[in-house]
């Protein structure tokens, strides 16, 4: 239906949404990452690192019926985008 407009993902951005999925896992190894990336963030927060998107669309949910919905795009330095829920 409609794309939004670009904005920038700082590199603080993208360590809170790294952040998000990976406090979700009770896996120590994940937690052991959480730390480093706090570091990571902590050098230049506000570097840019790519560009998010915001797209919505119409889908068919389960029972057929057509619904409105969106997804988060991040287009990476290199052109690869990845979706973010």
């Amino acid at each position: 239906m409609r794309w939004g407009a670009a904005a920038p993902l700082t590199r603080g951005d993208s360590v809170a949404l790294a952040l998000l999925y990976m406090a979700q896992s009770p896996d120590r190894q994940e937690r052991d990452r959480m730390a480093a990336l706090h570091a990571y963030a902590a050098k230049d927060s506000m570097a840019i690192v790519g560009t998010t998107f915001t797209h919505a669309f119409r889908a068919k949910n389960k029972l057929g019926g057509l619904v409105l919905d969106s997804a988060r795009f991040i287009v990476g330095p290199s052109g690869t985008a990845s979706l973010v829920r």
